[in-house]
């Protein structure tokens, strides 16, 4: 059996057309080798480009068609090439080789083989093209609906009882002590709407629900903002209590529950909301609307829109990064209920130090409520959230991309529209994902009483002020320790 024919076909796998030239097939061989040159030209322009200018066009659906398109054609063509070669070369001397029945199967073993390696990186590319253009269909809105629906923040809670809503200034008793229950109300010049264009700022709202296997409903149990200035960089992380009452609604979500103040604590605004779809008449989230809308209302900040995952949610997530790294300061120990029907009641011991943790370990350190408080565990979820930010990025992604989509496309519910997904990676190779402040609004500092059900009230005034320094002036507050912004200190996510 001869071996040129392979040799031939192989090279035509590498570069199509040397094949042919080797065979003594110049004409074609020159031919396959300036489309080749011509495909380089084009690769090369493109890369030129940048990558964050050639990523922000492949989160586009119809450039993904395009590409999948382009990868069947691609294939086709060295396809042909391989093909093309081998024959040219089995029709000089060698046929008689051919005639034994051994060695034609050897061959044709060895041209499959191949043909398998020049499939498989399109099968690759195919696949993972398809898997984007899933995930960003089905999971990432068609339209940007924020126009509509995003809560003006230019004006504070009135303190004037309406129906339903908590009495202003009524001396309750919560417990042992006795606190007062009143919303803030804010002077003109706090109120003012802050002129951050869309095209300057991006706001998120991040919601963690406690859905999970043998539990009815959900509310939010973990509530942040993430807010990343589009121009310069800079990032902040707000955590608002999932146990604040008195918080007040958006427009349409006061509609829906006939009232302008949510006695309740924020976790439960998150369920109430669910029996009111009229409160997202666009579709989605209607408790991710009325939490996002309330937050925008508390923050003083315009919130454009929302994510949610569950708790099953979160451990795959983190898991499909293949877990992430913590440098702890005491011990947790946990029991935790399962996440997913999969999974079992489970104790986690968790030690200090560098520990490197998966999506269930993740999970349980960020819920854990034993001999800590709820602001304790607030800290400890925007450190896994950093984590996540800060030690992942796109070659972690590229090379987990399947798992990762799987566990996306499952888990999270959001309404970022496709249309603003280039923008996003345009910009961010800015983010100082490495100088993130976090912030969480919680007691003695932002707390002005209790209502009559014993949930804390924020000082929207306080809040609103520690969000507008951070927005106007982020170099002074991350450069000092010593502003009453109360941020978070601790490096719990920086393993480097």
């Amino acid at each position: 059996m001869s071996l040129r024919p392979l040799f031939h076909a192989l090279l035509s796998a590498v570069v199509p057309g040397t094949g042919q030239i080797a065979a003594g097939a110049r004409r074609r061989g020159y031919i396959m080798l300036a489309v080749v040159g011509l495909l380089l030209i084009v690769g090369v322009a493109i890369a030129f480009q940048g990558s964050d200018e050639v990523l922000s066009w492949a989160v586009r659906p119809q450039v993904l068609l395009a590409l999948l398109g382009i990868n069947v054609v691609l294939l086709a063509f060295r396809l042909f090439a391989v093909i093309d070669a081998y024959r040219t070369t089995g029709g000089r001397p060698g046929r008689a080789d051919r005639s034994s029945r051994p060695a034609a199967v050897a061959g044709g073993v060895l041209l499959a083989l191949v043909v398998l390696l020049t499939v498989a990186p399109h099968g690759a590319a195919g696949y993972y093209t398809y898997l984007s253009h899933d995930l960003l269909t089905s999971v990432f809105s068609s339209e940007d609906v924020t126009s509509s629906t995003v809560a003006s923040p230019t004006t504070a809670t009135s303190s004037t009882s309406t129906s339903g809503t908590t009495p202003a200034s009524t001396s309750v008793n919560a417990g042992s002590a006795t606190s007062t229950t009143a919303t803030t109300e804010l002077s003109p010049e706090t109120t003012a709407e802050l002129n951050w264009g869309e095209d300057q700022r991006l706001t998120i709202l991040l919601i963690g629900t406690d859905a999970g296997y043998g539990r009815r409903g959900a509310r939010a149990d973990s509530v942040m903002v993430a807010t990343f200035d589009l121009e310069n960089g800079y990032v902040a992380l707000f955590g608002i209590p999932r146990n604040a009452g008195s918080l007040p609604l958006g427009e349409r979500t006061a509609e829906a529950l006939g009232r302008r103040i949510y006695p309740d604590m924020l976790s439960n605004l998150y369920e109430s909301a669910w029996n009111h779809p009229e409160i997202a008449p666009e579709g989605g989230d209607p408790g991710a609307v009325a939490v996002r809308d309330t937050a925008s209302k508390l923050l003083g900040l315009p919130i454009q829109y929302y994510a949610v995952v569950d708790m099953a949610g979160l451990v795959d997530v983190i898991d499909a990064f293949g877990g992430i790294t913590l440098n702890l300061k005491e011990r947790f120990t946990v029991r935790l209920s399962p996440p997913s029907a999969d999974d079992e009641w489970r104790v986690y011991d968790i030690l200090p130090g560098r520990q490197e943790l998966d999506g269930h370990e993740a999970l349980a350190f960020a819920r854990s409520r034993t001999g800590t408080s709820d602001y304790d565990r607030m800290r400890r979820q925007r450190c896994v959230l950093k984590a996540l930010l800060y030690q992942n990025g796109v070659a972690e992604l590229a090379l987990k991309f399947p798992v990762v989509v799987k566990a996306i496309r499952d888990n999270l519910s959001t309404d970022i529209p496709i249309e603003r997904l280039p923008d996003l990676i345009k910009v961010r190779a800015k983010l100082k994902t490495d100088e993130m402040l976090t912030v969480g609004f919680t007691p003695p500092n932002y707390i002005s009483g209790r209502n009559e059900l014993g949930y804390n009230i924020l000082d929207q005034e306080l809040v609103q002020a520690a969000v507008r320094r951070w927005i106007e002036d982020p170099q002074t507050v991350l450069g000092s320790r010593n502003l009453d912004i109360d941020m978070d200190t601790t490096d719990c996510w920086k393993v480097d």
